[in-house]
């Protein structure tokens, strides 16, 4: 079973990435209204209720990509990852643009599938369709550097942080590339300017890269 902290950190990725499908107010009907209720509940964690939420939205219009999107963020909740992946699979077939369907599906092949080829075409296919996808970029990298393609991962958390400069978690990211790659130095640069911002850098890593470095 997946670690609570692990789905806490996978969950926050998915909600800063997520577009809101809802029609905006004063047109909204009750199809929005019930994917706004179901939102509700998965913010809250009550992924039984949220997913009975977006069952009645695709019974009565089984064409909404946008319920079964979050339909699949319910089931990322209920580590029934491979629902996930198909409701993901469905958002796209009915709305092939759909850039953060494509995200969502890349996370759950990196996160808890290990299918990185998989992985890296969805981000890929993700910044196509919205240029300027921070989180995209940061998926892919990650997908890249567990592959053990530093500098394909480094080029993409280049990209992040030219889109959001002040997100210490990409300069820790990115430190543990550099590292990956044996670039010691630029790796204490990343880890400073990480904590500089906020980021909470793990001590393994720490001790671990002052070992490597020879600053024991």
């Amino acid at each position: 079973m997946i670690k609570k902290s692990l789905i806490i950190f996978i969950l926050a990725l998915f909600v800063s990435a997520m577009e809101v499908d809802i029609i905006k107010a004063g047109t909204a009907n009750v199809e929005d209204e019930m994917i706004g209720s179901g939102m509700s509940y998965n913010a809250q964690g009550q992924f039984k209720e949220a997913i009975s939420e977006f069952n009645k939205v695709i019974e009565a219009n089984p064409k909404n990509a946008a319920a079964y999107n979050y339909r699949g963020y319910s089931y990322i909740l209920a580590a029934d990852f491979d629902r996930a992946i198909a409701d993901y699979t469905k958002a796209i077939d009915l709305k092939p643009l759909y850039a953060d369907a494509y995200y969502n599906r890349g996370m759950v092949y990196d996160m808890q599938k290990s299918e990185r080829e998989k992985a890296i075409y969805d981000f890929t296919k993700a910044i196509q369709l919205k240029p300027k996808f921070e989180e995209a970029y940061l998926g892919r990298g990650s997908a890249y550097a567990k592959s053990g393609k530093y500098d394909s991962a480094i080029a993409d958390y280049n990209k992040a942080l030219a889109i959001n400069p002040q997100d210490g978690g990409i300069y820790y990211n990115r430190a543990v590339s550099y590292y990956g790659k044996g670039e010691y130095e630029k790796a204490w640069e990343d880890v400073n300017k990480a904590q500089g911002l906020g980021c909470e850098v793990h001590s393994i890593f720490i001790k671990n890269l002052k070992k490597a470095s020879g600053r024991e």
